[in-house]
């Protein structure tokens, strides 16, 4: 799954909210196929956690979710410390 994470960051942006629909739309053909076994319930559970470890933020609640790539600087530097022991 890191190699999803690594193609949601490329994907996702600082300024515009994308949904699901939209990052699989997104997402090059090329990299779908890397991942065959690739599910909607694999990309919320990675969705998930990199909001976890402070690196996206999420707007909205069920269908009408979106996520939001957040900028490295501006979590605290307690937060940076405890999401890599985790």
């Amino acid at each position: 799954m890191e190699s999803l994470e690594i193609i949601l960051l490329k994907i996702l942006s600082f300024y515009e909210p994308l949904t699901i629909e939209k990052i699989l739309l997104e997402i090059d053909s090329d990299e779908i196929s890397s991942m065959p076994h690739l599910t909607m319930e694999d990309l919320e559970q990675v969705l998930l956690k990199m909001k976890k470890q402070g690196r996206l933020k999420c707007r909205g609640k069920g269908r009408d979710r979106s996520w939001l790539r957040i900028n490295p600087g501006r979590i605290s530097w307690w937060r940076r410390i405890f999401y890599r022991l985790t």
